[in-house]
């Protein structure tokens, strides 16, 4: 499949769609989206397998999301802080911290 040309993403309807949001949304607000999204693709970029957030992680722990943002805080699960709200833990940190509980 042919790569699609920046021109090409900007007639996407998902593309023009975005468009207006941003142009409508508080700058506060894009400037977060913006942070976050940069993070995530650092954290792609460093091949941990799967980005979950913390919510998504805490379904899969069985944790509820206050109780798994504490271990993260706690440094006792390698989660990412992205603006101060949002946390980022990836596939393998939470295989590192399956594999160091079920020794506990």
């Amino acid at each position: 499949m042919k790569k699609k040309t920046d021109e090409d993403l900007r007639n996407e309807p998902a593309f023009k769609e975005l468009k207006k949001i941003l142009e409508n949304a508080e700058p506060e607000t894009v400037r977060r989206t913006f942070e976050y999204l940069k993070e995530k693709q650092e954290i792609e970029e460093e091949g941990e397998g799967k980005i979950y957030s913390l919510k998504e992680a805490a379904e899969m722990l069985k944790y509820n999301t206050a109780y798994l943002r504490k271990l993260c805080n706690d440094n006792m699960i390698r989660g990412k802080n992205i603006t101060g709200k949002k946390w980022l833990i990836t596939e393998k940190a939470i295989k590192e911290f399956l594999n160091k509980n079920n020794k506990g």
